[in-house]
């Protein structure tokens, strides 16, 4: 099963941090309850736990939901942390940040120090 993304109609970054331990129920709830926003629209929603280096995304499909979650192995996210909000991302910069693995251009690798023992 893979995202039809020509059929959402809007992609919103939900800023600040979010106990990414919730699941579908949790994170529609957030939607509904913090920003008055239907989850059972054709919108994406993303979310960044406390970490930075993952995220869910959460996608009502006409018949259920999608929950993507999406790890980074090295390097974390610079998700807008200043206020409880929701930032529309353009569907252009959507596309090209699932394939650079960024998020609306906020990405920065970890620093790595490696020592000799």
């Amino acid at each position: 099963m893979i995202i039809n993304y020509d059929a959402v109609d809007h992609i919103y970054i939900v800023c600040g941090k979010t106990d990414l331990r919730k699941g579908i129920d949790g994170l529609a709830e957030i939607i509904q309850s913090d920003y008055d926003y239907d989850p059972f629209s054709s919108a994406l929603f993303l979310f960044c736990g406390f970490s930075r280096d993952r995220f869910k995304a959460l996608y009502w499909d006409t018949d259920g939901f999608y929950l993507l979650y999406k790890r980074l192995e090295n390097g974390v996210f610079q998700w807008p942390r200043t206020s409880k909000e929701l930032k529309e991302l353009s569907p252009e910069a959507f596309h090209w940040s699932l394939y650079q693995n960024r998020i609306g251009f906020f990405y920065t690798l970890k620093s790595w120090v490696l020592t000799l023992i």
